[in-house]
């Protein structure tokens, strides 16, 4: 959760700045060498948040990967290699979950998977997304989606007041933030600053919006460097 203050003759934004942190946990690893990389795509207000965890074994081998329980629209692709250079990504499956799903269509599902080729199991829980993989192959993506971060507003003397928040347990770094101001104003008077343990400090404003070119501004946007609680 970001705080954030927009003063009407100046833009005034207060941000606290926790660290980023990635939990992640893979069970029922018994041999070899395991490798997960976790990468966030771009987070913007209002749009959910893809993510991509690449996975590398030295040898096959069954994997339960923890995913966040708000994981919707997770995609398994086994990679595989011809040659020195090609690379071919093989969808194991695409599994759509706008809500969720109880225990009989979880196994439904991972049965589906089975028979079709991909042994691939997704279990929901109140607490996690498990992906259980049983392929013969070493080198996997899993691609998967989270909630939309989402400003709350409050106007108050000089401007407004902002409020930028992810999810409870997930922790969105560099947030594409924007707002539109009380009035139009100009780019002069506009300022844009972070508080960090009560500490406030001028920070950068990275597009000014003039949608009718009158000069003056209405719309303007920032990077929120990460959201936590």
């Amino acid at each position: 959760i970001i705080n954030e203050t927009i003063e009407q003759n100046l833009t005034d934004i207060n941000i606290t700045e926790p660290d980023l942190t990635i939990n992640e946990t893979i069970t029922n690893v018994t041999s070899g060498n395991l490798t997960i990389q976790t990468t966030q795509g771009q987070a913007v207000l209002g749009q959910p948040v893809k993510w991509k965890k690449q996975i590398t074994t030295d040898i096959p081998m069954n994997l339960i990967v923890e995913l966040p329980k708000e994981a919707e629209n997770i995609i398994v692709q086994k990679i595989e290699k011809e040659g020195d250079e090609e690379i071919i990504k093989s969808r194991i499956t695409g599994y759509v979950m706008g809500g969720r799903s109880d225990g009989f269509l979880s196994r439904f599902l991972e049965r589906i998977f089975k028979l079709t080729g991909g042994v691939i199991g997704i279990e929901e829980t109140d607490e996690k997304v498990e992906v259980n993989i049983e392929e013969n192959a070493t080198e996997f993506e899993i691609e998967y989606e989270t909630p939309a971060p989402y400003a709350m507003e409050e106007e108050t003397e000089k401007g407004k007041e902002i409020i930028i928040i992810g999810p409870d347990e997930i922790h969105y770094e560099n947030v594409l933030s924007f707002t539109t101001l009380p009035e139009e104003i100009s780019k002069e008077k506009i300022k844009l600053y972070r508080t960090t343990d009560g500490v406030k400090e001028l920070t950068t404003i990275t597009n000014y919006l003039d949608a009718d070119n009158n000069g003056l501004i209405e719309q303007i946007e920032w990077i929120t460097p990460s959201l936590s609680e």
